[in-house]
């Protein structure tokens, strides 16, 4: 519906890599393209277009993001906009009950904003979490994270954090694109195409919300790693 492929995962440069992948395998993409109603008689035989385009097919497949199945709930009283509302302990709105995965809207670890982070990751760790404050032991969610991997088009991908910052470092070719976002001298995000070296780092930097002040110039060097980091006097942003 929008006018690029995975537009949660990928900003505009970086999805016109994939876009040419997809495209070089033969497959016809319609951006900006919303369909409205499937049509047939024992079953779906084509897909109206919101401008009354008619595409047959012999197969159609739906897959237009994930929503928490939470209207049960709608007169529960339970805190809710999206999916359920958590506290920094997973509680949704009174004692006893716990949220976690698809259904729990929570803070995102990088921008502080609320909203459902429907990934694996974030499901197992809350789950964990939660478990354990079922239990007595009084855990503190630190926030949901954002991030994705993809390896399905021959293309390896990794994203993670904000799209957007105020400072964008990056290098590319007709293959690979590697993009770090920065705000406030903070790695907020990344987006590795074709070369996906030290995404754990990257990942790791976005989680300690270093300073990079610094060194910020060698985030994207051939020699960049663990040992640089491990050799560097890393500070949160803000600390003395």
């Amino acid at each position: 519906m929008t006018g690029r492929v995975m537009p949660r995962m990928l900003d505009t440069e970086t999805a016109s890599y994939a876009e040419n992948v997809i495209r070089e395998r033969g497959v016809k993409l319609r951006l900006n393209t919303k369909g409205v109603e499937f049509r047939g008689r024992k079953m779906a035989e084509t897909l109206v277009l919101e401008d009354g385009e008619v595409l047959k097919a012999d197969m159609f497949i739906a897959a237009t993001g994930i929503r928490p199945n939470v209207d049960f709930l709608r007169d529960s009283g339970l805190p809710m906009v999206h999916g359920l509302l958590v506290n920094d302990r997973l509680e949704v709105g009174a004692a006893d009950i716990y949220a976690a995965g698809d259904v729990a809207e929570t803070v995102d670890i990088v921008t502080g904003k609320r909203y459902v982070h429907a990934l694996h990751l974030n499901a197992v760790a809350q789950g964990i979490l939660a478990a354990h404050n079922v239990l007595g032991y009084g855990r503190v969610y630190p926030g949901a994270e954002n991030v994705n991997s993809l390896k399905h088009l021959g293309l390896p991908m990794v994203a993670a954090g904000e799209m957007q910052g105020d400072e964008e470092i990056k290098v590319k070719g007709q293959a690979f694109l590697r993009k770090l976002v920065l705000k406030n001298n903070r790695l907020v995000g990344f987006r590795l195409v074709g070369d996906i070296r030290h995404a754990g780092v990257y990942h790791s930097l976005i989680l300690k919300k270093a300073d990079l002040s610094r060194y910020k110039d060698h985030l994207l060097n051939d020699g960049f790693g663990v040992g640089l980091i491990n050799s560097l006097s890393l500070k949160p942003a803000g600390g003395n």
